[in-house]
């Protein structure tokens, strides 16, 4: 993937294959977790990136925002894949026109995918009601724009960044404190041993560094 900026650039270059040209849009990436049932969108949410491990890597802590436009397009989705079950969706916000642009459809559950009853979208309660959907899509509401934090993933994305100010805001926030998933005692208990092995790991690389400099 290269990104060309002039014409001069674009003439300096030889291709020995086909290849895809596409605008680049300037913009934010976005996020959207979403329910279907043999191609009929039940619900979603949608929300900025907020941090992610490495500049295109996994989100950490994302933002809610509703997008209105969005609906319309999640809906097309699911009459061209006629996808059954949760799955994210990845788009581009264009910075000059606020247009969306759809980047993939990740067939499979996405690390936000709890996080629903915050906006009013419980996918839990529309699996449970699998047989009965709604009469149309649930949205979120729109004037939540919370940032929540993810765990354990923001945890060992701070470890591995040496991002002290979210460490301590983890270890004092009660609100974060909060997002650890306390109802789910094996699951947290598995977190719990990544956290210390991402730390034990970290340890024995700074240690192991410092022997070589020796």
């Amino acid at each position: 993937v290269k990104l060309i900026r002039s014409g001069c650039e674009l003439d300096s270059l030889s291709f020995e294959s086909s290849i895809v040209v596409q605008e680049f849009i300037e913009g934010r990436v976005c996020s959207a977790a979403a329910l279907y049932k043999e191609g009929v969108l039940l619900g979603f949410y949608s929300y900025f990136r907020f941090r992610t491990w490495g500049a295109f890597g996994s989100s950490t802590a994302i933002k809610f925002q509703a997008f209105p436009e969005l609906r319309d397009i999640l809906e097309r989705l699911g009459r061209i894949s006629q996808f059954d079950g949760l799955c994210g969706i990845d788009f581009m916000l264009d910075d000059a026109t606020s247009n969306i642009y759809i980047l993939e459809q990740n067939f499979r559950p996405t690390l936000t995918m709890l996080l629903g009853p915050k906006v009013g979208v419980d996918f839990i309660t529309l699996l449970h009601n699998w047989d009965t959907p709604p009469a149309s899509p649930l949205m979120q509401r729109a004037g939540i724009h919370a940032v929540v934090p993810m765990f354990p993933s923001d945890i060992v994305r701070a470890i591995s960044q040496r991002d002290f100010p979210t460490l301590l805001r983890w270890l004092f926030d009660p609100r974060w404190i909060g997002e650890a998933g306390w109802h789910d005692r094996k699951l947290l208990l598995h977190n719990f041993r990544y956290i210390l092995r991402t730390i034990r790991d970290k340890i024995c690389g700074v240690l192991s560094r410092a022997k070589c400099r020796m």
